[in-house]
């Protein structure tokens, strides 16, 4: 079974992930991104960039996940103001 690992901003997961293809290591990493996004939210939001490079036992890059934040707050809508004059 290949190993798989997760590296975050240059961080490493020595351990790696025994998985079964690399699908279910696209499946793993979405989790593993939510998860870590959802601990250090404050962090991520300031950061506003996330990336994850998932490579073989060899180093080799497999795939990257990237996910950019925008913060963006609402914007309250005033009520259309209707003209004097027209319709």
């Amino acid at each position: 079974m290949p190993t798989y690992h997760f590296h975050v901003e240059g961080d490493l997961n020595h351990t790696g992930v025994d998985l079964g293809s690399v699908t279910e290591a696209k499946c793993e990493a979405a989790r593993f991104a939510g998860q870590l996004l959802c601990d250090a939210a404050s962090k991520f939001w300031t950061a506003a960039e996330f990336h994850l490079r998932v490579s073989d036992e060899h180093d080799l890059t497999l795939f990257t996940l990237s996910i950019t934040s925008t913060d963006a707050p609402a914007i309250a809508v005033s009520p259309r103001v209707r003209p004097i004059f027209g319709h």
